[in-house]
């Protein structure tokens, strides 16, 4: 199924809103590139349906909320 050129559009508009709320928040707060690089590995590795060492070690951690 190909996608509309409407509809890769509106992803590219997307894709680019979400770059720059992901530059603010880390400029805000620099820790925040952590977390999202955290939460990026994670998604990857339950698309692959793996569970990696990186996991085991963000359980140990205190959480923040």
């Amino acid at each position: 199924m190909k996608c509309c050129p409407e509809s890769r559009d509106h992803l590219l508009v997307k894709k680019c809103i979400h770059s720059q709320l992901t530059a603010e928040m880390t400029q805000e707060d620099p820790d925040i590139q952590i977390l999202l690089d955290h939460a990026k590995d994670l998604y990857s590795s339950l698309l692959r349906g793996k569970i990696t060492q990186a996991d085991d070690t963000y359980e140990r951690r205190p959480h923040y909320i």
